[in-house]
C-alpha cells in the first residue's frame, strides 16, 4: 500500500495521463514496471472514435444490414435463419404475423427444422445489443415447457425487430476453454489515412461462472493475444463492476492455463478481419467480433466504437504497437 500511494502520487505530479489509468487498467498490481507504456485514456479514446463517419454507424448496428453487406463481398460471416419486425417474421421467402406466444412458439418450431448442429437459437436485438443485453437463448422444448419464458420472450421479440440465428459450434480448441458459451475475439483495426487496414490488437473473450454469453458485462472476463505469435497472454482480467477486477491465469470452470494457449486458424482471422476493414466504407477504427468454428473463423458483428481501454489492458501497454502508435500520433496531432 505504501508503494501504491508513493506510486500514484508520483503520477499524479509527474504524469498525470498515467495516473487517470492507474487503478481501472491494474497499474498498481505487484510486478507492473511499465505504467508509463499505457497511453489511452478516456478523452484519447473520444478523439480516436471520431475518425469514424457517424453517417455509416447503421452498417454495423444493424445486425441483417451488416450481415448482407458481408454477404455482397464473400466475408465470412455466421448466418441468420430468421429476422423480425415487431409482430412480422421473415423466414425465408415468408412473411408471418404473431399475434400470440403460441403463434411465437409456432415459429420457433418452424426454425427447429432448419437447425443443423443445435437445437438451440439465440434471438438478437437487430441493433443494440451490445455488451451482451437485449439476448435471448431459446429452443422449441424450454419455450413448449416454460410459459413464463415464452411470454417473456414474445413481448420482446414484438416490441423491437430482431435476428434469429442458431447456436454456433465453436472449434474444440476454444471449447476446451470454455464450453459454456461461444468465446468471440475482439479484433480492432485500423485504416490509416492511406486506406491501409491493419489489426492493431486482440482479446478473446471468456464467459464465467458458466453463463451463455461472454461478455465482460455480463461477468466474464478477457485475455490478450500476442498477435505475432497467434496464442493468448497469461491473464484474464474482469472489470470492476460487474467481475469485481478479478483477474486469473487459469479459467476457474475448466481449469485451463492461458499462457501460450494456441488459436485455431489464426492466419485466417488475420486475414478475414483486414479483408472486412478494407471495404468497410467511412470507419477507420472497428473492433471485430469473431468466433472460431471447425471449419475457419466466422465474423459475428463489429462495432464503430470498440473499447480501446480494455484493449490495451489485454496487451500490457501499447507505446510498442506500431498500428496503435500511428492512430494515436494521428488523433493527438504528433505528426
Amino acid at each position: 500500500m505504501p508503494l501504491i500511494i508513493r506510486e500514484y502520487t508520483g503520477f499524479l505530479v509527474s504524469k498525470p495521463s498515467v495516473a487517470e489509468q492507474y487503478f481501472p487498467k491494474f497499474l498498481y498490481r505487484k510486478g507492473v514496471d511499465n505504467c508509463k507504456d499505457y497511453l489511452m485514456t478516456p478523452a484519447i479514446q473520444q478523439k480516436c472514435w471520431a475518425l469514424n463517419d457517424p453517417n455509416y454507424y447503421s452498417l454495423l448496428d444493424n445486425k441483417y444490414l451488416f450481415e448482407r453487406f458481408c454477404n455482397q463481398h464473400q466475408i465470412s460471416i455466421h448466418p441468420s435463419i430468421a429476422q423480425s419486425y415487431n409482430s412480422l417474421v421473415l423466414i425465408d421467402n415468408r412473411v408471418l404475423q404473431i399475434n400470440s406466444p403460441e403463434e411465437f412458439l409456432g415459429v420457433i418450431e418452424l426454425l427447429t427444422a432448419k437447425l443443423v448442429a443445435s437445437e438451440f437459437i439465440f434471438i438478437k436485438k437487430m441493433h443494440g445489443s451490445g455488451g451482451g443485453s437485449n439476448i435471448f437463448k431459446v429452443s422449441f422444448s424450454s419455450l413448449k415447457r416454460d410459459k413464463v419464458e415464452l411470454e417473456k420472450v414474445y413481448n420482446a421479440v414484438i416490441r423491437s425487430d430482431f435476428i434469429f440465428q442458431e447456436q454456433l459450434q465453436q472449434h474444440e480448441a476454444i471449447n476446451r476453454l470454455n464450453p459454456y458459451c461461444v468465446n468471440t475475439l475482439r479484433i480492432e483495426t485500423f485504416t490509416n489515412r492511406h486506406k491501409v487496414s491493419r489489426i492493431m490488437s486482440g482479446n478473446i473473450r471468456i464467459g464465467l461462472n458458466k453463463a451463455h454469453v461472454d461478455n465482460v458485462s455480463k461477468g466474464g472476463a478477457f485475455v490478450g493475444i500476442d498477435m505475432e505469435k497467434g496464442v493468448l497472454r497469461e491473464e484474464a482480467f474482469s472489470d470492476f463492476t460487474h467481475g469485481r477486477g478479478k483477474t486469473h491465469r487459469v479459467h476457474p470452470e475448466t481449469g485451463l492455463l492461458f499462457r501460450d494457449y494456441p488459436l485455431p486458424y489464426f492466419k485466417e482471422i488475420v486475414s478475414l478481419v483486414e479483408s472486412a476493414a478494407s471495404i468497410t466504407p467511412g470507419l477507420r477504427i472497428i473492433g471485430w467480433d469473431v468466433a472460431i468454428t471447425d471449419k475457419g473463423p466466422v465474423l459475428i458483428e463489429a462495432n464503430e466504437q470498440p473499447s480501446l481501454m480494455f484493449a490495451e489492458i489485454g496487451q500490457k501497454g501499447m507505446i510498442k504497437n506500431p498500428v496503435f502508435m500511428e492512430m494515436y500520433n494521428e488523433v493527438t496531432g504528433k505528426y
